[in-house]
C-alpha cells in the first residue's frame, strides 16, 4: 500500500530508534561474553551491533533528509481533510445538487462500476453463508460480515464490529472506536421498549415507577437529549443508523441521506463529536484556534 512521505519519514525515525537500541544491546552482550572468555560469542554480537548501527544510521539519513518534504506532505493532507469536511457539509445543505463536468461524471460512472462489482462479491459472499442480501429487507441493507469457523463447515454471518463501519483502517483510534461503543449501549438503553415482543396476553404493570417507562430508559433518553445538542440531530441520525442500527452507507444513501463519500465524511465527525463529548478525544482544532484568538482579542 503507498505511503505518503510523512509516514515513512516517522516509520523511518521509529526504526533508527529500535536499531540503536538493539544496537547498544549487542554490545553490551559482547561485553559480558569477553568477560566470560568466549570470544566467538563477543564477535557474533559485535557484527550484530555494527549491522544495526550501520541501519539506524541509514533510516536517521532518510529522515534527516525528506523531513521538509514530511511537513508539507503532513500540512496539505491537513488541508485536504478539511476541505473534504466543508464539502461534504455544503452537499448536505444543498438541496440541489450542482452539476458534474465531463471529468467528473467519468470518475462517478468508474466509481459505480466498482460499487457494483463490491456489492456483487458481497452477496456472493453472504449467499455462500445462507443469507440473502436483497436490499430490501433488514438484512441486506446492515454491515454484515463473514467468516469461517473451525471445525464448521461453510462461512456464518453476523454482525460487524465497531472497527468496520469505519472504512480507513487507519482512522480506526481507540477513542472513536470506544465512542461508538458507547453511543450504542446508549441508544439500546434510550429505545429499550420501543420494538416490543408480542404477547398473547395483557401484561400487567406492577412497578413502582411510571407505567412504561422505567428509570433507566428516561435517563439515557435525557443522556442523548444533551448528546444531540452538542453534536446536532444530524450527526445523531447517522450514529442511529449507522452504529445502532449497522445501516451500510448505500442503504442510507437509498434514504436520500447523501452519497457513499459524504456519509462516511459526517460519520466520522459525528463520531469525533461523541469521543469529544465524553472527554475521549481531545478538543478540536478548530475549536482550539477559536479560543486562542479570542483570548488574545
Amino acid at each position: 500500500m503507498p505511503q505518503t512521505v510523512d509516514i515513512r519519514v516517522e516509520r523511518a525515525a521509529g526504526l533508527a530508534e529500535k536499531h540503536q537500541t538493539a544496537a547498544a544491546r549487542h554490545r553490551q552482550a559482547a561485553e559480558r561474553a569477553t568477560a566470560r572468555g568466549n570470544t566467538a560469542k563477543a564477535q557474533q554480537e559485535r557484527s550484530l551491533a555494527e549491522r544495526s548501527e550501520r541501519l539506524a544510521q541509514e533510516h536517521t539519513r532518510f529522515a534527516e533528509r525528506n523531513t521538509a518534504g514530511a511537513s508539507r506532505a503532513r500540512a496539505a493532507r491537513s488541508v485536504n481533510a478539511a476541505e473534504i469536511l466543508r464539502r461534504a457539509e455544503e452537499a448536505a445543505a444543498t438541496p440541489d445538487p450542482m452539476p458534474l463536468t465531463p471529468r467528473q461524471e467519468r470518475a462517478e460512472a468508474k466509481r459505480a462500476l466498482m460499487l457494483e462489482r463490491a456489492d456483487a462479491a458481497r452477496t456472493k459472499d453472504l449467499r455462500n453463508a445462507g443469507v440473502e442480501a436483497d436490499p430490501r429487507t433488514a438484512a441486506g441493507q446492515r454491515e454484515l460480515v463473514t467468516s469461517s469457523a473451525r471445525g464448521v463447515s461453510g462461512k456464518r454471518a453476523s454482525l460487524s464490529g465497531y472497527g468496520s463501519l469505519i472504512q480507513n483502517p487507519a482512522d480506526r483510534t481507540g477513542p472513536r472506536l470506544k465512542a461508538m461503543e458507547v453511543f450504542d449501549e446508549l441508544s439500546h438503553r434510550a429505545f429499550a421498549g420501543l420494538l416490543p415482543e408480542p404477547r398473547f396476553e395483557r401484561g400487567v404493570d406492577v412497578s413502582k415507577t411510571l407505567s412504561g417507562v422505567a428509570d433507566s430508559r428516561a435517563d439515557a433518553l435525557m443522556e442523548m437529549s444533551r448528546l444531540a445538542a452538542r453534536v446536532g440531530d444530524v450527526s445523531q441520525a447517522l450514529l442511529f443508523f449507522r452504529v445502532f442500527e449497522r445501516r451500510r452507507f448505500t442503504a442510507m444513501r437509498d434514504l436520500g441521506m447523501g452519497d457513499e463519500r459524504t456519509l462516511a465524511t459526517l460519520f466520522l465527525a459525528a463520531v469525533d463529536g461523541v469521543a469529544r463529548h465524553y472527554g475521549f478525544a481531545t478538543t478540536h482544532r478548530a475549536v482550539e484556534a477559536m479560543n486562542e484568538r479570542l483570548s488574545a482579542a
